[in-house]
């Protein structure tokens, strides 16, 4: 299942004309989301690293992906597309049937600010070995992409979703 890392929560309008954005990666692997509380009582959501790689273990509960930085001339608010494209042969149905082999998702983020996207193995049929391609597009242009090699978990009691 998709997760997005972050987002913009604000009302603003999306800009007309967006004249480029470059993607800097901060970081790319393996994190969980970890609740906290701030000095007044606020609680909020925080993403751990647990380790930065490509090779990520098909193993239920775990989760992967990435976090950039967005930077250019364009405006508050961007306009994004997430691809994910699975290893062949693609989730399948319960019946074996293949049904997708691309994911594709609309978002905004900020401008000048971070931005992520992450997947989390939550089903069985997710779990597909081979290589996942992310990619994020700002209109025709593909401004960032990274591919995540998932291999067998070879745990003997993989218990543990985060290792």
């Amino acid at each position: 299942m998709l997760g997005l890392v972050s987002s913009v929560g604000a009302t603003e309008p999306a800009p007309t004309q967006v004249e480029r954005v470059v993607a800097k990666e901060n970081w790319a692997g393996i994190y969980r989301f970890v609740d906290e509380e701030d000095a007044e009582g606020k609680r909020f959501r925080k993403t751990q690293v647990l380790r930065e790689t490509s090779t990520i273990p098909a193993r239920l509960g775990v989760q992967f992906g990435y976090r950039l930085n967005l930077e250019g001339k364009c405006g508050w608010v961007v306009p994004l597309k997430s691809v994910i494209h699975l290893p062949p042969p693609g989730r399948r149905t319960q019946d074996g049937v293949p049904f997708e082999r691309t994911e594709r998702y609309l978002l905004s983020a900020a401008c000048e600010g971070e931005t992520g996207i992450g997947y989390a193995f939550d089903t069985p049929d997710e779990l597909l070995p081979g290589p996942w391609t992310f990619e994020l597009w700002n209109g025709d242009e593909r401004i960032y992409a990274r591919t995540f090699d998932v291999v067998p978990d070879e745990r003997p009691n993989p218990s543990d979703a985060t290792r």
